[in-house]
């Protein structure tokens, strides 16, 4: 599988899409650790996650929208359903960690922003001509 053909072969938004999916979970650490714990007066050692297990929970709530990039590299048509899961995954991991439950009240206006967001991307998923016939094109 030849990666840079297959990019070439996205229509441009789903690229971007794929791209940003292979780095969710380094975005994840990222943002985890340079993470504002809110107005709380608490300093904690990983950023906005109370301890080790919190930044990796957050981490592997983002693997599966990596996993579904992969499957669109290999134009498996269900990983478009895979992607929307794991964006919706992404959407609530910082719900798991305990920084935000406490100052919960300002993560709910971003929360609203990510799920409309999360409706832009699953129906440009699902109802692009451009994506149905990126999958639709047998891979030489």
């Amino acid at each position: 599988m030849n990666v840079i053909k297959r990019i070439k072969q996205m229509p441009i938004m789903l690229a971007v899409l794929t791209l940003a999916g292979f780095f969710a979970p380094l975005l994840a650490v990222f943002s985890v650790l340079t993470g504002d714990v809110g107005s709380n007066t608490m300093s904690l050692q990983y950023g906005a996650a109370a301890n080790l297990y919190e930044l990796l929970f957050v981490v592997l709530l983002s693997i599966p929208v990596t996993i579904a990039s992969l499957n669109v590299l290999r134009k498996i048509r269900s990983s478009v359903y895979y992607y929307i899961i794991g964006w919706m995954l992404v959407c609530i991991s910082p719900f798991c960690l305990s920084s935000v439950r406490t100052d919960i009240d300002t993560y709910l206006i971003e929360l609203l922003y990510y799920a409309v967001l999360g409706i832009v991307i699953a129906s440009y998923l699902l109802k692009s001509g451009d994506v149905k016939n990126y999958f639709s094109i047998v891979s030489s």
